[in-house]
């Protein structure tokens, strides 16, 4: 047999359902619809435009007759599976559905349904009046509860998946609760005892040891027992008792410290304290003899004016003008020069020197220094004439201005307390020194040697001191130097 057309066979099914359909609807069957009967007066050829007919499809009355039953048939079956459901009645004895009574019937199949969202667990769906909807509920998972004094509530629109437990307790018993009270249903028969509890006992002891009762009708407690600790014989005085234990220890008599106690008075400090700081004197303390404390300014500074660099230069004379700022003043002068020659100074009224010499020669220089006193010269400028005869060099000539008010000046070699003093150094370049005392002494001023000229590489250095207790001079150095110590009265 030959290919048929495609389009033949499609022409020709649609040609017999058409006839099977005409026919249902025209009545050419029995009148119940449940069959139908063709008659064969021909038959119906589907040519492939060809000269052979082998690949013909032809339909006879018998090929229609097939169509009709299975159509018939299916119908049927699509009616009483509706009618299953209450919102569709097909009545299947009278005739055979047509298409569109099933197609209505199916459009009503959900219409009496009546969930909605709220009715149905959260995430479910179905299918209301031909429309989805999805669950709102949510559920509850398994949950145990212990009753207590406040309500508790499973809350409603939610769906219990598991088991809610409500505990019990096998004490909820009427034994168990006061009578005349009632917890969860249960009242209580057992009878209160009275109790009188104290708040607060005063007793007075008089044993390190003992018991303490409570007050008549307190059935709260029977007894407190006590022990105190600590107290021993050698820490009561003697005469007194403590707690029934006698003292052993013999009273010494002591008068407490006040200020008024702390005069002016002569004597060796015992301690030097240093103004503007506060001390403590400790309680409990107290002196088997007097004391004596020393207080100090450490902030005071004698030195009122200097002159760093030297002035004089390369010549042999030399003028210094100095400024007094008080009546009654100490003005220092020292200046290099070679051992063989000599120094003179001319003061202008109102000054006088009160010492006049040179220190050691190292090896071939000394310092030549005077001890000036100023009187009644408040803020004038005074001049200085300093002359150095040959052979010489020069004259490189410093002074230090002290507010100090003395009388006389002495070379001394050791320091006494309270006394003001002057070291005047002769000090070579390549010399290193630093002092060390062995009390305690204030160093007022002290002219860096570093800054200074110098005569054939020696310098004047110059420093004031207050002793504040009675020391001596250690002076620790590489390389030469000497010095002289002039204390001033």
């Amino acid at each position: 047999m030959g290919k048929i057309k495609i389009s033949s066979v499609i022409t020709a099914a649609i040609c017999a359902v058409s006839i099977s359909a005409v026919s249902f609807c025209s009545g050419a069957f029995a009148a119940t619809g449940n069959s139908g009967t063709y008659k064969s007066q021909g038959r119906i050829v589907f040519t492939n435009d060809t000269q052979d007919t082998a690949d013909d499809v032809i339909f006879d009355a018998s090929d229609f007759q097939t169509i009709h039953d299975m159509v018939v048939s299916g119908k049927k079956l699509v009616g009483t599976e509706l009618n299953k459901y209450p919102s569709v009645n097909i009545d299947l004895t009278r005739s055979v559905p047509d298409f569109g009574e099933l197609a209505a019937a199916i459009d009503t199949l959900t219409d009496d349904a009546t969930a909605d969202g709220s009715k149905m667990l959260k995430d479910a769906t179905a299918y209301v009046k031909g429309a989805k909807i999805n669950g709102s509920i949510p559920s509850k998972g398994e949950a145990t509860y212990t009753p207590g004094r406040s309500d508790q509530t499973i809350a409603s629109g939610q769906y219990l998946s598991g088991i809610q437990t409500i505990k019990g307790d096998a004490n909820l018993a009427a034994g168990n609760i006061v009578e005349g009270r009632t917890i969860f249903g249960v009242t209580g028969t057992a009878t209160a005892e009275s109790h009188i509890i104290e708040s607060s006992k005063s007793v007075s002891i008089s044993d390190t040891s003992g018991t303490i009762s409570p007050s008549s009708g307190n059935n709260a407690m029977e007894q407190v027992t006590y022990s105190v600790s600590g107290v021993d014989a050698d820490k009561i005085v003697s005469g007194q008792s403590i707690l029934g234990v006698p003292g052993t220890v013999t009273e010494e008599s002591h008068t407490a410290l006040s200020a008024d106690d702390i005069t002016e008075a002569a004597g060796v400090a015992a301690k030097i304290l240093e103004a503007g700081k506060t001390y403590k004197i400790p309680s409990g303390k107290y002196a088997d003899g007097d004391m004596y404390l020393h207080i100090e300014n450490s902030s005071e500074n004698v030195v009122k004016s200097y002159l760093e660099e030297p002035t004089g230069g390369g010549n042999d004379t030399a003028t210094v003008s100095v400024g007094i700022p008080s009546d009654n003043c100490i003005i220092v002068f020292a200046h290099p020069k070679a051992p063989s020659a000599t120094s003179n100074l001319e003061v202008p009224t109102g000054a006088s020197i009160l010492l006049s010499n040179e220190t050691s020669e190292k090896p071939n220089c000394v310092i030549q220094y005077y001890i000036v006193k100023i009187t009644d010269s408040k803020d004038k400028m005074l001049s200085f004439k300093f002359t150095n005869s040959k052979p010489s060099s020069a004259l490189y000539i410093r002074y230090v201005l002290c507010n100090i008010n003395a009388s006389s000046a002495t070379e001394v070699t050791n320091f006494v307390k309270d006394k003001y003093y002057v070291i005047v150094r002769n000090v070579d370049y390549r010399s290193i020194y630093h002092d060390f005392f062995s009390g305690a002494v204030i160093k007022y001023y002290d002219m860096p040697y570093t800054s200074t000229y110098y005569f054939n590489y020696y310098m004047a250095n110059l420093s004031v001191f207050k002793a504040l207790e009675n020391s001596s001079l250690d002076t620790k150095s590489t390389g030469n130097y000497t010095h002289s110590i002039i204390r001033l009265d």
